[in-house]
């Protein structure tokens, strides 16, 4: 009774934390320098970073999943794909004119 009760609490928490993932649409992508500009909700805010040997890199218009609104490296998700990729995260709350002036630094 015990192990059927941590399963089904492991399996909840598995789920929950899929659930609230945050989601993103690839605004810019530039594979040469490894580098993505993903908006993260209806206002416009952009997240802004680097990714680290991808061997298969997102398209602009391709949705990712994860973590988005907080510095530091994270594995992303690409659905449609099948994929994950790592990002490391460099600006948040972005706004236009700010991730033209990152993409310009890099």
């Amino acid at each position: 009774m015990k192990k059927i009760i941590i399963t089904t609490i492991f399996i909840l928490l598995s789920i929950a934390s899929t659930c609230f993932a945050d989601a993103g649409v690839v605004v810019y992508a530039d594979y040469n320098k490894q580098l993505l500009v993903v908006q993260t909700d209806n206002y416009g805010n952009l997240t802004c970073a680097e990714t680290f040997g991808a061997l298969q890199f997102p398209e602009v218009g391709e949705i990712l999943y994860g973590t988005m609104k907080s510095y530091g490296m994270y594995d992303w998700y690409n659905q449609a794909n099948n994929y994950y990729i790592t990002a490391m995260i460099d600006e948040i709350m972005v706004d236009e004119q700010e991730a033209f002036r990152w993409i310009s630094s890099h």
